[in-house]
């Protein structure tokens, strides 16, 4: 999607980059050029906790550099804003990190830190297959549920984080790219 060399001389932090979205995300950043820092697994507060504490720390070193081109990227998902079955926990605690995505954006604008979130969709991954739609049946139930019937790929979530941490994005803060074939226009895949 990039041309390479497009995140030359950037350096990305990739939590829960050890494996699924988060490997191929640390993968293309690394492609592209970036300098990148994968941390694993956490396990409590991993979503919102993490998410803010590592966000915080971020922005404080930059700040104290006295700013520059910087980006964060959270992960959330969209029964952030629909809901869903068995995800109050998640839902609520990624609906924490689209507000504070949105109040960091604003915040951190005026030292050159901008703050995005992806909201990827069902990813076809070996863990997804196993726990998410272990037989066909559930499988051809869920892709009838996405728009575009089809589950999405790790590269095209990593390839929606290198577009919004490159310079083609330098005008996008505040905003959540959704990657989900549009499954959250049907109402949630799990509905």
């Amino acid at each position: 999607m990039l041309p390479d060399g497009a995140l030359a001389e950037r350096v990305a932090l990739v939590t829960g980059g050890g494996s699924g979205l988060g490997r191929a995300m640390a993968l293309e950043l690394g492609r592209l050029g970036a300098k990148v820092a994968v941390l694993g697994r956490r396990v409590v507060g991993i979503v919102l906790d993490g998410t803010f504490h590592c966000s915080r720390e971020l922005g404080r070193r930059v700040i104290e550099r006295g700013g520059d081109n910087a980006q964060v990227v959270n992960i959330v998902a969209s029964y952030a804003w629909t809901g869903g079955p068995g995800t109050v926990h998640s839902a609520a605690a990624k609906a924490g990190v689209v507000t504070m995505t949105r109040t960091l954006a604003v915040e951190w604008a005026r030292h050159g830190i901008r703050v995005n979130a992806i909201a990827p969709g069902p990813v076809d991954t070996e863990e997804t297959r196993e726990r998410l739609w272990p037989t066909d049946e559930i499988r051809e139930h869920l892709l009838e549920r996405i728009p575009l019937r089809r589950f999405g790929t790790p590269e095209e979530v990593a390839h929606a984080c290198a577009y919004l941490v490159s310079d083609y994005a330098s005008d996008v803060t505040g905003d959540v790219l959704t990657v989900d074939g549009g499954a959250w226009l049907e109402q949630g895949m799990f509905r």
